[in-house]
């Protein structure tokens, strides 16, 4: 096969374009299913009675409520500390920058 010179029109790709596909959701959702279902039977499994389950689930959910609402609070402490040091921060440059406009006696 001779070559002819540079084409107008180049050749396709061997790869076809990629495609939009439904690979990703399909993984997300098998995923979901198969925790899901590894939940269940290790409940169903599990060496404790539903009483016991069912009260521990409660506990544990009410743990992480007051941890989620104690990192809440740290988290509004540490910007409200934040706020407050870029305030005076802003208000001392501004004062900075008045004494400096200042004519010198």
């Amino acid at each position: 096969m001779a070559y002819a010179g540079k084409s107008d029109n180049p050749r396709p790709a061997s790869i076809p374009a990629a495609v939009p596909s439904r690979t990703s959701s399909t993984l997300a959702v098998g995923v979901a299913i198969g925790l899901l279902m590894g939940a269940t039977v290790a409940l169903l499994f599990a060496p404790m009675a539903g009483r016991d389950v069912r009260r521990n689930l409660r506990r544990g959910v009410r743990r992480a409520k007051h941890r989620g609402r104690d990192v809440w609070e740290d988290l509004s402490d540490e910007l409200r500390r934040a706020r407050r040091q870029f305030a005076r921060a802003r208000r001392d440059r501004i004062r900075g920058a008045e004494d400096s406009d200042a004519p010198e006696p």
